[in-house]
């Protein structure tokens, strides 16, 4: 089968991960070897990066019904090594009622093939998608010059 395909597989379960909160599953998405960059949060490596996560992902998706959507950019395949990177929402909406929230975030991911055959994340950065002043100025400029 295609790689790509394989990858987009395999981030198909991550999303639905956060969208059934199924902790398990999105943490068979990563490898055991995962280096996690999350906005925010300190950095973590191997081991220590999947427990990080399992418990913000407790905590996250006990407080909160999850609503992920993933936009993929694009891939760059290298034998057994992969680069992808897009967007991600996440629709936060607390369990005990409130006001959802909306985080919006670009990622970048490295993908590996492991021994097993699968394909999973073994580095993954991410911050909150802000949008560009520099390219909003050349707008408002660009408007007023007509």
């Amino acid at each position: 089968m295609d790689d790509k395909y394989l990858i987009n597989v395999a981030r198909s379960e991550y999303r639905e991960a956060y969208n059934t909160a199924d902790i398990d599953r999105l943490l068979a998405v990563c490898s055991d070897n995962l280096v996690d960059m999350s906005d925010g949060e300190p950095s973590f490596y191997g081991p220590e990066a999947k427990q990080s996560l399992r418990l913000r992902l407790a905590e996250l998706l006990t407080e909160n019904t999850a609503d992920m959507v993933v936009v993929i950019s694009d891939y760059a395949v290298f034998g057994d090594f992969a680069f992808e990177w897009g967007w991600e929402t996440l629709t936060l909406t607390p369990k005990l009622g409130g006001v959802p929230t909306h985080i919006d975030r670009r990622y970048c991911a490295a993908w590996s093939r492991e021994s097993d055959g699968q394909w999973r994340i073994s580095f993954q950065l991410n911050n909150r998608n802000v949008p560009s002043l520099l390219l909003e100025e050349r707008y408002r400029t660009a408007m007023a010059a007509r």
